[in-house]
């Protein structure tokens, strides 16, 4: 028995060294794998034959491209995602890579999905700024350096990648066209979403209502640890770095010929701002805090949700990074306190979603508050589970959002 014992630990032990071959931190092997997994399983497990099939694919039915906006998004994605990989400087392929996302935001408001592609577009511009924060940490010879490590096997990963879209676009477009029966689920949700939840937005009320526990476990806490994932991994470098007392990423770029700028006219990095664009930062705070507002009261009947309130008020705020840099945003905006926003957040959905069982309703079901106490409310504002649910996502994804962006922008000189 304890030989047997032994023989599986050293198979295990094995089987472990082989998996971790691949592991090696560089993230074009990762989608290397992937890939050639997914072609691995496409042949083994997939009908090939029916696939292949022409009377199987129907273009016409999968995809319409007649009209010549949806058109003209398509090229454009497909042209920002081509200039984002071949152009050089780093600043200016982060924007071909927005534009590409803008475009995709562009095609799915013309489906038409206006929930999606407003989340589409919030999210492209928050990651615009998060790559220009991110690119501001990375020295530029280590740039340089991993650029010289690519050349070489360029056109491997071209292939790839064709290959790889090529096959990830087909079996799209034969799911699309080779649907067995309509969808069970989605005629429930149209004829109960205003009945049993009130939501004009059948979107809102699956989100909040209907897949609400959903929503906390895969929106809410993998958000958030994703978030404090950034902030603890990214803080831990930094430390080591200034254990070991190496130079700071300003001090191998800037320090030699930038000289150092007030802080009421330098941005990220050092570097000088114009009066408009500060006029701009302040202007652009409070209106994302407008817009954020408006979205959570009114989400359920139109477009707009706790996350895409969430996501405009961390581009308001990481616009300030930008343009203001760390120490005066740290200074105007010291209320903002990511770990406090996400425990609230938390704390909210699991108190909004129990409190119903006290005035007789369930856990997790939908419960106005507002008609149960008689709040003399504005017309449109309903007090629910489903409102409070949108304000907790809404903290989370600003808080989670805040921990990426503040550790991004953090220099590395001060560490308290």
């Amino acid at each position: 028995m304890n030989l047997a014992y032994e023989a599986v630990l050293r198979g295990v032990d094995r089987a472990a060294r082989l998996a971790t071959r691949t592991q090696g931190g560089r993230i074009r092997v990762y989608l290397s794998v992937i890939l050639i997994a997914l072609f691995a399983l496409v042949a083994l497990f997939g009908d090939l034959q029916r696939v292949l099939g022409a009377d199987a694919l129907r273009l016409d039915d999968a995809l319409d491209v007649t009209g010549g906006l949806r058109l003209l998004g398509l090229l454009l994605a497909v042209a920002a995602s081509f200039v984002s990989i071949v152009i050089r400087r780093d600043l200016l392929a982060i924007i071909a890579l927005g534009s590409s996302g803008l475009a995709i935001a562009v095609v799915i408001a013309l489906e038409p999905s206006p929930d999606v592609a407003l989340v589409q577009a919030v999210v492209d511009v928050l990651t615009t700024v998060v790559l220009v924060l991110a690119l501001s940490r990375l020295p530029r010879a280590q740039r340089l350096r991993a650029e010289a490590l690519n050349n070489g096997s360029s056109v491997r990963h071209a292939l790839l990648a064709v290959a790889g879209s090529a096959l990830v676009t087909w079996i799209c477009l034969y799911a699309f066209a080779s649907r067995p029966r309509p969808s069970l689920v989605t005629p429930y949700y149209e004829q109960n979403a205003k009945p049993l939840t009130g939501a004009a937005d059948i979107v809102g009320a699956i989100v909040v209502d209907f897949r609400g526990f959903d929503t906390l476990i895969c929106e809410i806490t993998v958000f958030s640890a994703a978030g404090m994932g950034v902030f603890t991994l990214i803080r831990h470098a930094m430390r080591k770095r200034e254990a070991a007392q190496l130079p700071v990423e300003g001090e191998v770029e800037t320090a030699s010929h930038l000289p150092i700028l007030p802080a009421h006219i330098s941005g990220v990095d050092g570097v000088r701002t114009s009066p408009f664009i500060r006029a701009l930062a302040y202007a652009a705070l409070p209106l994302a805090f407008v817009l954020a507002t408006v979205q959570i009261i009114y989400g359920h009947d139109q477009p707009g949700d706790g996350f895409t309130a969430g996501v405009t008020l961390s581009l308001g705020v990481g616009f300030w990074y930008v343009v203001f840099g760390y120490e005066r945003t740290r200074q105007r905006l010291g209320l903002i306190r990511p770990a406090l926003l996400i425990g609230s957040s938390l704390l909210l959905v699991l108190g909004g979603s129990t409190l119903p069982l006290v005035l007789g309703g369930g856990f997790f079901s939908p419960f106005d508050f507002g008609a149960a106490l008689n709040l003399p409310l504005p017309k449109g504002f309903y007090l629910s589970t489903s409102f409070l649910f949108e304000v907790a996502i809404c903290l989370a994804v600003l808080g989670a959002t805040m921990f990426i962006v503040d550790t991004l922008g953090h220099p590395e000189r001060d560490l308290e």
